[in-house]
Parts: structure tokens; C-alpha cells; sequence
């Protein structure tokens, strides 16, 4: 099925506050990352809000995440969906955090495993050294049922300047 006659979801997390290599910003370069997705393919997106909020500072953020991994913790979320069964392509974006998907969208797969079968997931990392292969296998081991694909990732400092990659990855789907 083509990216064209396929119904799409961008589902993300993005932190706001201050990142890695820009300092402090009121989007967070995964959510500048899947709004350029969406404005490309004029699909439905969902940003995953955590019910507690998380530290803004860098150092007490990478604490707070790294202690959420250790912990195995599913953070709720604020805004809810009530069905991915509608959409044929999962566009999952995300920041790498200690080599691994936020604990927030562990908990957006946990709300909808059964739901994942047959889908087509493309991975969206943001990251400033890790990369995205990390967290594809997170996926495709995770969501056993669905197809996850070649996704594409950026540092994080780069977004803003990665418009041409993205559209040319996007057209290549």
C-alpha cells in the first residue's frame, strides 16, 4: 500500500525545556520534527503529554528519564485516543533516551498492543549520537505483530535543517 492511499497517526514525545546542544526551546525537536511530517502528509498526529510533569532542567531530566528506565515505569498520559485500528501506517517519533523509546510511548504501546497488528510503524528519532537503530529493534521487538520499517533519525541539533532529508525519505515510502 502506498504512504498515499494509507491512512497515517504521528504518535509522539518531545521535551520541551532545554536539550542537548540547542539550550532551551518551547518545542522540543521531536515535536518540530513531527510537525514537519504532518505538514507533509496532512495526517492525524497525537503528542503524548505526561500527566506528572517532567523536570525542564537537562541534568534533572536525565535523572528523572534514567530512573524511570531503571524502574520499568509507565508513565500516564494526558490526551488520549480512542483507536489505532482506523490507520494503516504508525509514524512513532521520539527522542533516544538511554538507548531506548521514552518510557511514555512504552505506555502508548502497552494502551494499544493488540491494536498494532498489521500495521506499518515507521520509527522517527531524534538523538545526538545514539541513533535510530537502537530504538527500531526496541520496536520490532515490542510490536512482534506489526511491520516496522526503515525509519529515519536526526540529531536532535539538526532538525531544523533536515527538511530536505525528511521529505526525500517520505517520498521514498
Amino acid at each position: 500500500m502506498s504512504l498515499k492511499k494509507s491512512k497515517s497517526l504521528i504518535v509522539f514525545y518531545s521535551k520541551p525545556g532545554e536539550n542537548f546542544c540547542i539550550g532551551n526551546v518551547e518545542d522540543g525537536n521531536t515535536k518540530r520534527l513531527a510537525c514537519m511530517i504532518q505538514k507533509e502528509l496532512q495526517c492525524d498526529m497525537i503528542e503524548l503529554l505526561p500527566v506528572e510533569s517532567y523536570p525542564e532542567g537537562l541534568d534533572d531530566f536525565v535523572e528523572y528519564a534514567l530512573n524511570q528506565k531503571e524502574k520499568n515505569e509507565r508513565p500516564k498520559y494526558k490526551n488520549k485516543i480512542d483507536s489505532i485500528e482506523d490507520y494503516d501506517t504508525i509514524f512513532f517519533a521520539h527522542p533516544v533516551y538511554h538507548s531506548d523509546i521514552p518510557m511514555i510511548m512504552h505506555t502508548f504501546i502497552d494502551n494499544f498492543s493488540s491494536e498494532f497488528e498489521g500495521k506499518i510503524v515507521y520509527p522517527v528519532c531524534t538523538h545526538e549520537g545514539s541513533g535510530g537503530n537502537i530504538t527500531s529493534n526496541i520496536l520490532k521487538r515490542r510490536l512482534k505483530k506489526s511491520i516496522v520499517k526503515k525509519g529515519f533519525s536526526v540529531y536532535g541539533q539538526d532538525v531544523d535543517l533536515s527538511k530536505k532529508k525528511l521529505q526525500d525519505w517520505l517520498k521514498s515510502l
